[in-house]
């Protein structure tokens, strides 16, 4: 369910998953009072009280002085900024205070034996905490997340580091590297890069981390970046706690998001040019968080060219996202092929995007955001891994613009194909009654069906009746579900596949009636008009009249029911 989706997605900010439901529900149902949410989720009732505070005391929910109390959740955006804010604040204070922790920690008596719990160690010393952090990459089995400095990482050439995080690459652990790559740091970015995922982000300190496997992580401040191998000022603090290590990964991957890939900055450092790059993305998280991030910084435009009903490009949760920009004034496009399984979804678009026809697409999703981006994806569903590749280099995403534009002019308004899959659905409904009454009426009826004409040609009509007592007696149908005059073109090719097919009787059967010259070209044919107020409408008056005939008669051919 997306609440259950939403509510693993803060506990990852903090919140404890009752927190989160609590949060989520009383956003959905706006101001309430504890006891309401409370029989809600099923909740004690002083649970839920001590729940709530927690929360205003978070400033995420706010309570009215009025009794009993009300509570209002914040806004979502709002929330996140607050709860994102506090671990960088956590951050802040753990700096401030680690002096003080030191000194206490080294009076504190310590007990043998094995710890329960979270444990935590203080490294003092480079040769110290490179041993350490060579042991935690030598256990290391799923990943490894590097945030550290330019010369962390020169160092870690000269101490058995850089060799292990070889060793853990070659063994398929992913690495992930970001620090400060200035002109002095291009070598080292470059050497990294041939065993991890390097990027670049401007460090306004000289913090450091290492996270390996989600289970532990050895933090430091750096007070004295220098070369030297044997700096004893160097202190870091290790810890396996859980809650901690989740906060801190919650903050890498943010900054990862936000950073830029280290070749495109060493292109830059090296060139003088902006910063703007290529890259595969990988279908999972790392896709969904950049779809997210182009969908929320969209200022004026979204162009979406994707299948429906199973978008490759877009995972199901995401399309929630869509008419949210609309509220934000930005504009979405959407080329899409509409077919009898898209309808339904294609008719939701349509309240608040502009939709096109394509009679096929690329084999290739795009999406464009403000022209300034792309992301493409040859994935055919969220479940089939394909190619993902998201893109701000101007002249690439200028390229991807004409072609964009050149495939939305190519095509189609939406409004008379919905209009037509409307209609054959409704037939759908009701040619299974139309084979049952013509069938206790002596005929035997397909839809579609296939006449073969004089010429051999094989020409498919909407319907198709032939008497069983005399198989010559054969009667066709074609539909029109357009609620507009009904178009030449469309009585001219009926008259043509008659030509060829010598029916015994031909109907068009619409919803609307054609113009004075529609009416003229259905006589001198011999076609014969059905109209009625709807699609059921107009079957059953088409049932009537093959029910009542005979025999072919020359006269009155031209039939028009009234609506």
């Amino acid at each position: 369910m997306i609440e259950d989706n939403i509510v693993s997605q803060l506990t990852t900010y903090g919140l404890s998953e009752e927190e989160a439901r609590v949060y989520v529900d009383l956003a959905k149902i706006g101001s309430s009072k504890a006891s309401t949410i409370a029989s809600r989720l099923r909740y004690d009732r002083v649970k839920t009280y001590r729940i709530l505070n927690k929360l205003r005391d978070k400033n995420i929910v706010e309570s009215s002085l009025s009794k009993p109390i009300r509570y209002t959740a914040a806004p979502l955006e709002r929330t996140i900024e607050t709860l994102v804010q506090g671990v960088k604040d956590t951050l802040r204070n753990m700096e401030g205070g680690k002096e003080a922790l030191f000194a206490d920690w080294t009076k504190m008596p310590t007990v043998s034996g094995r710890a329960e719990g979270p444990r935590f160690k203080i490294h003092q010393g480079r040769v110290r905490i490179y041993s350490e952090l060579v042991r935690m990459l030598n256990g290391a089995k799923r990943e490894v997340l590097f945030v550290t400095t330019r010369n962390d990482l020169l160092r870690m050439f000269h101490a058995d580091v850089y060799d292990a995080v070889v060793k853990v690459n070659s063994a398929g652990v992913e690495v992930r590297v970001l620090t400060e790559i200035d002109k002095l740091g291009i070598e080292a970015a470059t050497e990294y890069s041939r065993i991890a995922r390097v990027r670049h982000k401007d460090m306004p300190g000289l913090a450091r981390f290492f996270i390996v496997d989600d289970s532990e992580i050895l933090i430091s401040a750096v007070s004295e970046d220098s070369m030297r191998l044997d700096e004893a000022s160097d202190v870091s603090l290790w810890t396996d706690a859980s809650d901690f290590v989740r906060v801190i990964k919650v903050f890498f991957e943010e900054t990862w998001e936000t950073s830029v890939d280290a070749d495109a900055r060493i292109r830059s450092l090296t060139t003088g040019m902006p910063v703007e790059e290529l890259r595969v993305v990988s279908q999972g998280e790392d896709y969904t968080t950049i779809l997210s991030r182009m969908l929320a910084s969209a200022k004026t435009e979204i162009i979406l060219i994707v299948n429906i009903p199973s978008p490759g490009i877009f995972p199901e949760n995401l399309w929630q996202l869509l008419p949210g920009l609309a509220m934000r004034t930005v504009k979405v496009k959407i080329l899409t092929t509409v077919t009898p399984d898209s309808l339904e979804t294609v008719k939701h678009l349509m309240g608040f995007a502009e939709v096109r026809h394509a009679r096929s697409l690329l084999g290739l999703q795009i999406m464009l955001a403000d022209r300034r981006e792309v992301l493409l994806s040859s994935s055919s569903s969220v479940e089939t891994p394909g190619v993902n590749i998201w893109s701000d280099i101007k002249a690439h995403v200028g390229l991807m613009v004409q072609l964009v534009e050149q495939l939305w002019t190519g095509g189609s308004p939406i409004d008379p194909l919905v209009k037509k899959l409307e209609g054959v659905a409704e037939l759908k409904k009701v040619i299974p009654i139309l084979q049952e009454e013509l069938s206790a009426s002596g005929w035997g009826m397909e839809a579609p069906g296939l006449i073969q004409g004089i010429s051999s040609v094989q020409h498919t009509f909407d319907i198709v009746a032939r008497s069983l007592k005399n198989p010559g007696e054969i009667i066709a149908a074609d539909f029109n579900f357009e609620r507009k005059p009904i178009d030449q073109l469309q009585i001219v090719s009926l008259h043509t596949k008659n030509f060829d097919a010598k029916l015994s009787r031909l109907f068009l059967l619409a919803l609307a009636v054609p113009t004075g010259e529609g009416v003229e070209l259905l006589k001198n044919y011999g076609i014969e008009l059905v109209t009625g107020s709807s699609v059921e409408d107009v079957a059953r008056k088409f049932l009537t009249i093959v029910q009542q005939w005979q025999r072919p008669s020359s006269a009155d051919l031209f039939t028009e029911a009234e609506q």
